[in-house]
Parts: structure tokens; sequence; C-alpha cells
């Protein structure tokens, strides 16, 4: 049975999640001491989004980002690695055209994403 981010929990399960990848890392940075399971909820859905989204939204060539599960307390991460070398080669086409606004100009990029934070923040100061 395959889990998806919208279930509550996202733990272990052995016989699925080791089907999935063999290698499970424990976050123990993050993880010790152990969590509370409704911690443990929303970090593992929260992190696991951000890890996802944001290598589709790059297409990285040779990973899909990270993901979670969670177990006895702690946080475990696999790589969701491409395996189909087609696929790499698609996605890398996609990742060039991703990755050169950040090449050509990340200054302003990033000066632009400031900017827009800073805006946020200014509304907020004036409620």
């Amino acid at each position: 049975m395959k889990i998806y981010d919208v279930v509550p929990g996202l733990e272990f399960d052995e016989k699925v999640d080791l089907e999935k990848s063999p290698a499970w890392f424990l976050d123990a940075t993050h993880s010790v001491p152990p969590w509370t399971p409704m911690f443990g909820w929303f970090w593992i859905n929260f992190c696991r989004h951000g890890m996802q989204y944001g290598a589709e939204k790059l297409s990285l060539p040779t990973v899909k980002g990270w993901d979670w599960r969670f177990k006895d307390g702690g946080g475990y991460l696999t790589l969701n690695l491409v395996m189909d070398e087609g696929e790499k080669k698609e996605r890398e086409v996609r990742f060039r055209e991703a990755i050169r606004p950040f090449i050509d100009d990340y200054d302003k990029l990033w000066g632009d994403y400031v900017n827009e934070m800073l805006g946020h923040y200014e509304r907020l100061k004036a409620c």
C-alpha cells in the first residue's frame, strides 16, 4: 500500500518502504531527543514536500528529492533516485533551462525574493 503525504502518519513500513529503497538514514541531527508523534508528522510532511518540490521544480536529473518516514521518534530519509537513463536525459534538458536564470543573474533573482519577503514583512508590521 502506498502512503501519500496527505495521509496522517507516514510511519516507516518495512515491507513497503524497503521495496522502494534499501537505504533509509536516520536524521540524528534533528531526531535527538526523539520527536513526539505530532512533531514528527509535521516535520516529515513539510520537509518532504519542500525537498521533493524543489527537486521537481528544477528537474534535477538524477534525483526527485528526498522521502521521509517516521519510526520510533526519528525521521528517516532516502533519495528518490531516477533510475531510467532516458528520463535522466529528459530531466537534464529541463534542468539546464531551469537553472539558467540562477547562473545568469543570481543577485537579481535573490534580490527579487528578498524584496518580496520584505514587502510581506512590511504589511505584517502595519497590522
